[in-house]
């Protein structure tokens, strides 16, 4: 059939009608009835069928309403539906309200992960009602299961604690800025600094500790530099000449030396990375590098900058223990021999 002939409607109907043939049940909404629904849905608004598609939104929506409460994830799934389509506007106020809830419900129980998926889901529900208090509750209870369970994998790890620290601080800076004074939002961000920071630094105790020895022969930088600052007239020559010993790596060299070293390393396209300061506190992420994407996404020149500093960070070591320690201690000897005579 040629394709820019026009469509039989009822192919549109049957369709329909056999996507929504299904039971909605906890057992089979996973393997494929949801994406049954959705199909139909969609099929709905392309063919502008009002009536049905009002039928199957009511009949998702007594679904949600009568989620088993042991099914934390159901209930979550057809409000997520709803709001992927977008039919949902004019029943968004109630759907939050259940999914606020079946969060408080699991949160109760410790389970704060599938917790934090609905007082998300149903934050953005009451925004788009302009509930703005209701908004608040979502996320201060968002950010108290952030902190629960934070408090709670404390003794397993720091490193997992810390986590949730820091995605409690950000889900407070979600909070409408009419409510940061009136219940002292800066406050308990400071609150949760302070543990972060605790944790922060328990979280380098349980790291594994190496470092990376120069393997590379430096001989020929440290005899040149001690032959640099060496007999010099008069102390203050030395020293003149040992300002100027050496001079740091340029930027075009860094930059060539940094795309080589991600392009090399594969593990760099897995994994991103966290940067911590001697004290704990998180001083820089890194994000994977997204081979799929050019050098100019934002993520990708997040890690080549990062890989800049580290390039950086190995000369500045060589320089200092190739050629400023040993013209250093050459100096100071110097002047030792000096204020001896």
């Amino acid at each position: 059939m040629d394709s820019s002939s026009p469509k039989d409607i009822n192919h549109a109907n049957l369709a329909i009608a056999a996507y929504t043939s299904h039971p909605i049940d906890q057992q089979t909404w996973y393997l494929d009835i949801k994406d049954c629904y959705e199909r139909a849905l969609r099929l709905c608004l392309q063919t502008r069928k009002e009536e049905l598609l009002n039928h199957i939104k009511q009949e998702l929506f007594n679904a949600l309403k009568n989620a088993d409460k042991d099914d934390s994830h159901l209930s979550l799934s057809l409000a997520k539906l709803l709001d992927d389509v977008g039919i949902d506007r004019d029943i968004s106020n109630e759907i939050a309200g259940i999914l606020f809830k079946k969060g408080s419900e699991l949160m109760g129980h410790s389970h704060y992960n599938p917790a934090r998926l609905h007082f998300d889901l149903a934050s953005k529900k009451f925004k788009q009602c302009d509930n703005e208090d209701a908004q608040f509750n979502c996320l201060t209870l968002l950010v108290k299961c952030f902190e629960e369970e934070g408090d709670a994998r404390i003794d397993e790890s720091n490193a997992v604690a810390n986590t949730f620290y820091a995605q409690a601080i950000q889900a407070y800076r979600r909070v409408p800025d009419s409510y940061r004074e009136t219940y002292n939002i800066d406050s308990l961000i400071k609150a949760l600094r302070t543990k972060l920071n605790i944790t922060g630094k328990g979280l380098l105790d349980e790291m594994s500790k190496f470092s990376i020895p120069i393997t590379e022969d430096i001989s020929s930088l440290i005899e040149p530099s001690i032959s640099y600052v060496s007999g010099q007239p008069t102390p203050e020559d030395a020293l003149l000449h040992f300002c100027g010993l050496a001079h740091g790596p340029e930027y075009n060299q860094l930059l060539n030396q940094a795309r080589e070293s991600l392009s090399n390393n594969f593990l760099s396209s897995l994994f991103g990375s966290s940067h911590y300061s001697s004290d704990g506190r998180l001083t820089a992420v890194v994000p994977s590098v997204d081979i799929l994407e050019g050098e100019e996404s934002n993520n990708n020149q997040r890690a080549l900058l990062q890989s800049i500093y580290q390039t950086c960070g190995f000369h500045t070591t060589l320089i200092t223990q190739g050629q400023i320690l040993p013209a250093s201690n050459k100096y100071n000897r110097s002047i030792d021999l000096v204020d001896t005579c």
